[in-house]
């Protein structure tokens, strides 16, 4: 499947409009439209911004492959319940608008960035 279906089928399956997407990956919404219509193709850091969003493969994305998380990471443990406040969490996403959900989703997503960026640099200071 070309990576505009891709992209929309993500989006439309995440219940998000191409507005809420683009505000997400800092984007024009127009150039989400245009990705998905496969007019633009994007360049490697927004794939990689979206599958990281998505939490896909790059070649799920980009059509290369069926199977949209091919690498499992094995100190992850998914028989694991969720914490009171996690459940909470979840419940109340399910609960927000699509708006709420989109702010929640781009606030974690780009803590998370922030926190990787602090670790990656911080490892490769040491040595």
């Amino acid at each position: 499947m070309p990576f505009g279906k891709v992209l929309k089928s993500l989006r439309t399956r995440n219940k998000m409009t191409q507005k809420q997407l683009a505000d997400v990956l800092h984007v024009s919404e127009s150039r989400i439209g245009m990705y998905e219509r496969s007019q633009r193709e994007p360049d490697f850091e927004m794939l990689e911004a979206i599958a990281d969003y998505f939490n896909v493969d790059m070649d799920f994305l980009t059509g290369r492959s069926d199977i949209e998380r091919q690498y499992t990471f094995p100190d992850v443990n998914p028989s694991v319940s969720l914490s009171h406040e996690e459940e909470t969490l979840v419940a109340d996403y399910r609960d927000a608008s699509d708006e709420i959900r989109a702010a929640a989703a781009r606030m974690l997503h780009d803590s998370a960035e922030s926190q990787r960026k602090e670790k990656s640099a911080s490892t490769s200071n040491v040595g």
